[in-house]
This record gives structure tokens, C-alpha cells and sequence, in this order.
């Protein structure tokens, strides 16, 4: 049998996690995947969507999930009526308005607000070097 984290009533025959429990999402199963020392801290829990297959041990990025289904977009632009579900979208969006742009290119003058905008220019831009700076990174991470 697996063990259920406290407020888990099984009587609905799906482990289901109550309401009352600060542990779990409204719309989650949260079950014990046999790792872990079964408290919800020490590990071994997943939170399981009601709604499709997905299944974290991250309540938070449960949580982000959980807003593809429900449309929650709580993170509000503080310059126009843009909203997100996940406030880094919201902090990409705001520099929209305030011209910020902290991420520079090492190999010329380029700057960005956003880092994927600044990966995208290394490697179109410096593919040799950001090759060569990628591969250094994995031999690191070998190691």
C-alpha cells in the first residue's frame, strides 16, 4: 500500500488530496512515489493533475502548471494590462516599457532584455566562440 500524506482521504478511491492541507493544490493527487522518508518535506511525494498525465514533486511548478487548465493569470504588468501566469513573463514584458536591458554579449556590443534573445545572437552572430564556450561548459560539468 502506499502512504498517504496527512489529509488524504481514500474513501473516493483516488487518494485525493484535501482541501485543508497546505501541502496540496485543489486539483492535484498527491501520492507517495516510495522514495523519501514519506514526510512531504524529506521527499517521495508527486503532485498528479486531475486534469491530464502531468506529475511534479514541485508544488510551485505544479501550481504554474495547474494554469495552463484553469487560465489563472495572476502577475500584472505595473504599465498596461498585459498579465501572465508565471511573473518572469511579466518581468521580460515590463522591459518592454522601461528599456532595461541587463544581458550584454562578451563578444560586441549587443544587449538584450532578454536571455534567450542573447543566446540566440551568440550563436548566430559568434557561433565559433558560443560552440567552443558551450563545449567548455559540458566539459565543466562532466568533471
Amino acid at each position: 500500500m502506499i502512504p498517504l500524506l496527512e489529509g488524504i482521504s481514500s474513501a473516493t478511491g483516488g487518494n485525493h488530496h484535501s482541501s485543508n492541507n497546505h501541502h496540496a493544490h485543489p486539483n492535484s493527487v498527491v501520492v507517495h512515489n516510495g522514495e523519501g522518508n514519506g514526510s512531504a518535506s524529506g521527499g517521495g511525494w508527486r503532485y498528479r493533475c486531475k486534469y491530464c498525465t502531468y506529475t511534479t514533486e514541485s508544488k510551485t511548478v505544479f501550481n504554474v502548471h495547474q494554469r495552463t487548465h484553469t487560465g489563472d493569470r495572476p502577475y500584472r504588468c505595473r504599465f498596461c494590462a498585459y498579465a501572465a501566469k508565471q511573473k518572469s513573463h511579466v518581468t521580460l514584458h515590463e522591459r518592454l516599457h522601461t528599456g532595461e536591458k541587463p544581458y550584454s554579449c562578451p563578444y560586441c556590443s549587443y544587449r538584450c532584455s532578454d536571455p534567450t534573445a542573447l543566446r540566440s545572437h551568440k550563436f548566430s552572430k559568434h557561433r565559433e566562440m558560443f560552440l567552443s564556450e558551450a563545449a567548455s561548459k559540458a566539459a565543466r560539468t562532466a568533471k
